[in-house]
């Protein structure tokens, strides 16, 4: 069903999107080239069943039949551009225990239990995020047959992934040890049966489907991006046989859950947002005008359309009642908001209050994940993204009760409480009680490649304003090994501006085991080894690179979030 843009089972069940989505931009990508009498060098489209159960479709396929040799399959969830370099190889591990049945009542002491061999066995093995690259899991458990029965079988079905074929070996041989070793401490017999299920495979960036694959969506106006699969798809049995395949994201988000979902605007070649606060609402059919002019220029994380201008329902838009106080002033954008200022008796004082100071909105996930338990507010800052709403961050947050208010400051808008500087933002978390604030720019930043020419300064304003208040401004650091940019390689040239800005005492958080220039000496380090786990589910994106591709970006935001902790009187 389509719900507010976005397309989703109606049934409420998993799948509302995986994988109707690519079937239908791959039928409507056709149609289009057929209709419209487009050049191309031939087009096969293949569609292959029981993907979801161990690639039968893909595997059972005569690839003899396909004149192509290379090809994509679009069959990631993530957002459109982004292109999978690699994916791992795949192993699955079946325990069968036997033991001896006896009544549980009258004579256990005859009986030899399969069940708790088998969960000795599973306490024992390794699963869950072994490393960077490799993972285990043992996903089915059946046994018994009557509560006052000693049980004489028992079996689990266990897989691991790695993107290094080594270490999976070594690992399945570990698995296959801890459960025979586990069976003899319980006096039961084991059978187990390895099947490697799928290989991995690993692309440069300069391979021809890779460079293929990039330069199509840039002429679509898409920024590229690349990352690592944890997943199997089509694409790995197709890459065993030789023929290259790339996997490619198709814009789709919560898979495997009943909120699986896709917006329309991902299916769409070009997709446009709109702020129906500014615009009013909107309909299929309505006039409109549409800025375009970020697309055409190829901007990265705000390379899309916006609706500019909604002649059919939008040109005699109501103010918010009460509202005489404008945001983005002076502008075509302007309209009246009601502000904080003009209902709340503010706080003179933080009262020592933390408020973390962030350069960049992806910094905003790790940060609350440390921060879990807390009463947070988050203040959005000019210098990137000026409408909270474009925030799925925000939205992830609210929902895992991370965030308990949004203010926006400025010429920001869409959070709970507009108010017209951040000074007023923080005195009021302040005197609503607030454990901590969080400020950040919005998605997105404002830059130059200069050291003051950028968004991110914002958090050295936000930092003085706190020390003037009397609060605890805390700095979260921009560090990265994953940054191709010589000026964001290490501690950013961004962090290190903001730094050198602020005019009062501001903790530095810094997370243990990665070495620091010397120029940030005054600094906390914190054990973040639990940085990972913590964030767990929710979306940890920079750049185009995830938690894989670059963990001490994620990690040193998280350990400001931490250090906060150890400021809450």
């Amino acid at each position: 069903m389509l719900d507010d843009g976005v397309l989703r089972n109606a049934g409420g069940t998993i799948l509302g999107a995986d994988n109707k989505a690519a079937v239908a931009a791959m039928l409507e990508a056709v149609r289009l080239v057929v209709a419209e009498n487009r050049p191309h060098g031939g087009i096969e489209l293949l569609f292959t069943p029981k993907e979801e159960v161990g690639l039968r479709g893909a595997s059972a396929f005569d690839q003899d039949r396909l004149r192509a040799r290379m090809g994509y399959v679009y069959d990631h969830a993530g957002p459109v551009g982004e292109v999978i370099l690699g994916a791992p190889f795949q192993c699955k591990l079946d325990a069968s225990f036997h033991g001896r049945a006896a009544h549980s009542g009258m004579y256990p002491e005859e009986g030899r239990s399969a069940i708790v061999a088998a969960a000795r066995a599973i306490a024992d093995l390794r699963l869950g995020r072994l490393d960077e690259e490799t993972t285990a899991n043992v996903g089915e458990i059946q046994g018994g047959t009557a509560r006052n029965i000693v049980p004489d079988r028992c079996s689990f079905a266990a897989e691991a992934r790695s993107h290094n074929e080594r270490k999976l070996g070594e690992l399945i041989q570990e698995m296959l040890e801890t459960i025979t070793f586990a069976a003899q401490l319980a006096e039961c017999d084991v059978e187990t049966e390895v099947d490697p299920s799928a290989r991995g495979y690993r692309f440069k960036r300069d391979d021809e489907p890779v460079r293929i694959a990039a330069e199509a969506l840039e002429r679509a106006g898409l920024q590229p991006t690349y990352g690592l699969s944890g997943g199997g798809a089509d694409a790995n049995v197709f890459n065993e046989r030789g023929l290259e395949c790339v996997n490619l994201a198709n814009g789709m988000t919560d898979i495997h859950t009943p909120d699986e979902r896709i917006s329309v605007a991902d299916l769409e070649l070009e997709p446009c947002i709109a702020y129906p606060e500014l615009t009013g609402a909107v309909a299929v059919g309505d006039d409109v005008i549409v800025n375009v002019q970020a697309r055409e220029l190829g901007l990265g994380s705000g390379g899309f359309d916006v609706l500019h201008v909604n002649l059919t329902r939008g040109l005699e838009l109501a103010p918010a009642p009460g509202a005489h106080v404008m945001k983005l002033p002076y502008t075509p954008a302007q309209h009246a908001a009601r502000h904080l200022e003009e209902d709340f008796s503010l706080s003179d004082t933080l009262g020592g209050m933390p408020v973390v100071c962030c350069t960049l909105h992806s910094q905003l996930a790790p940060v609350c994940a440390a921060l879990a338990g807390l009463r947070v507010a988050y203040v959005q800052l000019a210098g990137g993204a000026l409408p909270i709403g474009l925030s799925d961050t925000v939205r992830a947050l609210r929902t895992r009760e991370l965030l308990g208010a949004t203010l926006t400051a400025g010429s920001c808008f869409g959070g709970d409480l507009e108010c017209v500087t951040v000074a007023s933002a923080l005195a009021w978390a302040a005197g609503e009680e607030f454990d901590a604030v969080v400020c950040s720019i919005g998605p997105g930043i404002v830059g130059t490649s200069s050291r003051l020419g950028h968004g991110g300064l914002a958090a050295a304003e936000a930092a003085n304003t706190a020390t003037a208040l009397g609060g605890s401004p805390v700095l979260a650091v921009r560090a990265s090994s994953g940054d191709e940019r010589a000026r964001h390689r290490g501690v950013s040239h961004h962090t290190r501006a903001v730094f050198e800005l602020c005019l009062g005492e501001v903790s530095v958080a810094w997370p243990a085991g990665l070495e620091a220039p010397d120029w940030l000496d005054r600094r906390r380090e914190l054990d973040v080894s639990e940085w990972r786990a913590a964030c767990d589910g929710l979306p940890l994106d920079h750049m185009g690179r995830g938690p894989d591709d670059d963990p001490w970006f994620f990690a040193s935001a998280f350990a400001a979030g931490k250090l906060v902790r150890t400021l809450i009187r």
